[in-house]
């Protein structure tokens, strides 16, 4: 089984558990707790593991949730305006459709990620990691991607207007 596999199994039967933590994040209450028991947690993250979550649709407006490892995560139309992901990895998630307007994703690694059709407008994207992510018809516009990288990204159809690049690492 590979670590994609097994990072979204690990859930399997644990719906309780992860609708716990989700109502802590949004309460802006400690979360980790209800985590605990869960199987290949990496306690590297601090607790902060939602790899491979079944997360589409989710309600995670204004959630702080910096440092958290979202990795494999099914996160495709989930609400996150606004939230606090400050240094977050997100490496091969499912964003498609994801509203992240005004959200502060500064320096969150987003390799390979998939953002299509992702409201980014306004977002804080400072230093971020965006290599292989895809980002065709996302909306980035008015986003901070200074010293972002972006480098095989597919910025196809993508909103970049008003989008500060300012040494911004391109393909």
């Amino acid at each position: 089984m590979t670590r994609p596999d097994l990072v979204r199994d690990r859930w399997a039967g644990r719906e309780d558990m992860l609708a716990a933590a989700l109502d802590a994040i949004r309460e802006g209450g400690p979360w980790t707790e209800h985590l605990a028991d869960l199987p290949e947690l990496d306690h590297a993250a601090e607790g902060r593991d939602l790899a491979g979550a079944p997360l589409h649709g989710a309600d995670l407006r204004g959630a702080l949730a910096p440092r958290t490892t979202f990795d494999h995560a099914d996160l495709s139309e989930a609400d996150l305006t606004g939230a606090s992901l400050r240094d977050a990895r997100f490496m091969r998630a499912d964003l498609r459709g994801a509203r992240l307007a005004h959200a502060d994703l500064a320096g969150a690694f987003l390799v390979q990620a998939d953002l299509t059709g992702a409201d980014l407008s306004s977002a804080n994207l400072a230093g971020a990691a965006l290599t292989g992510a895809i980002l065709r018809e996302a909306n980035l516009a008015g986003a901070d991607l200074r010293g972002a990288v972006l480098y095989r990204a597919d910025t196809t159809g993508a909103d970049l207007e008003g989008a500060d690049l300012t040494d911004a690492r391109l393909p």
